[in-house]
Formats: C-alpha cells, structure tokens, sequence
C-alpha cells in the first residue's frame, strides 16, 4: 500500500472484531514476525481486514490455516463456504479452492444441518458444476429443495436453485418423487411446485454438457432419454 500510495489516514475498525485486531497489531509491529493467532472465531475479520490492506503475507497464513482445517473438517468447511460468502471472498484463489473443496466432499456436507446456512452465491456454484461429486442426479434435488425449505424467503431464489437440477439426468420415478418432495414443503408448496412447472419444462432445463473432458462425470453428456417434464 505504501509503495503505492493507498496507504490512507484513518482506520475505522469500529465494527471487528476486538482480538482479530490485537492479532493485526501484533502481526504489524513485528513486521509478520510473530506467529498470527488465527481462529476459528476471528477467523472473518483477519481475513477481510487482510484483504483490504492487502497484506500478502498474512493473506497466505490465513490461506493455509483455512486449506488444511476444510480438509480435515467437514463442519469447519460448511462454516468457510458462509464465511467466505459474507466477505465477497468467492472469486478469489482462496474461494476458488474451497469451492473446490466442498464439491469433493458434497456427499459428506449436503447431509449436515448446517450446510442449509450455506448462502445463495455459494450453494449456487456448488450445485452447477460438473464435477460435482453425487451417487445420481437426485442428491442435487434432495439437496435444492432441503436448502429451500429451510427458511421460507428463499422462494425467491427458487428458480436459481432448481435451474442447477440437469433433469434430464433424472428418472420418471426421481421426477416423480421431486413433486413430492415440493408438495411436502411446510410453506408455499404450491408456489413451489409451480416453479418447478416452470423450470423444468423451459427447454433450458434439458441442455447437457457435452464437453470431451467432462465424458467422466456423472452429470455430463445425455444419461438418460429425454422426456418432457410434467
């Protein structure tokens, strides 16, 4: 910052968190000698604070510190993905990887309470890709509707959500039992329903990758015939 002149006047960190900045004094007056006491607790503010004074140093402990607890645990990533959402961390090197990282592990984390706490943009990347790690098509569907109906705003993200369900993976009998899932919905069964209506018979619910590289993935290329969802 300073060889770039962005170095500003005053500071207000008013709103973080009380020992993530003892930790960022530390860190400073040391010159990143000190070992950084990363938490778990503190673990949003260090990093955004990090990435607005666009301290690398610290940023590749925090890194580090995050790669090795998501992949050691599973309840630790479920928290990254929020964490990295509500600090607009998802396009970075950092997001990029936890992202990653919970599309390995999606049949360990869907199946967690806490992953319906996931935010939009997070959940919304995870459930599109390709690579996705799923038995068949109808985990992205149990999961797209547990995530909906867990608080009743999120029928505005309906649409979103369910677009991310290739359908054309599913069986007569998966879209079947979707309806029933919908219909189980404590609130807005029925607008539920006609979003899926809606969705699933627009002729973009029934593309597929087709890319060469993707011929492995259980989601990509046409599994099964295609049939007009009803």
């Amino acid at each position: 910052l300073e060889k770039d002149g962005k170095v500003p006047k005053i500071l207000d960190f008013t709103n973080y968190d009380v020992t993530a900045l003892s930790t960022l004094v530390d860190y400073m007056t040391t010159d990143g000698n000190t070992k950084a006491r990363i938490t778990n607790s503190i673990l949003g503010d260090m990093t955004e604070i990090a990435y607005l004074l666009e301290m690398e140093s610290l940023l590749e402990k925090i890194d580090k510190f995050i790669l090795i607890s998501i992949t050691q645990n599973e309840q630790f990533l479920v928290h990254t993905l929020a964490m990295i959402s509500v600090q607009l961390l998802l396009d970075t090197t950092l997001g990029r990887k936890v992202i990653d990282i919970a599309v390995s592990k999606f049949q360990i984390i869907r199946k967690m309470s806490s992953f319906n706490d996931v935010p939009l943009d997070a959940m919304l990347r995870i459930l599109d890709r390709c690579d996705l790690n799923i038995s068949n098509e109808f985990d992205v569907v149990e999961t797209a509707i547990s995530w909906l109906a867990a608080k009743p705003e999120r029928i505005h993200f309906s649409h979103l959500i369910l677009r991310c369900v290739r359908v054309v993976n599913l069986t007569p009998n998966q879209r079947s039992d979707l309806f029933t899932l919908t219909k189980a919905m404590p609130k807005y069964a029925q607008i539920m329903s006609a979003f899926v209506h809606y969705t699933f018979n627009n002729t973009n619910a029934y593309r597929v990758c087709v890319l060469a590289e993707h011929n492995s993935y259980k989601r990509c290329g046409t599994k099964i015939d295609y049939q007009q969802f009803m």
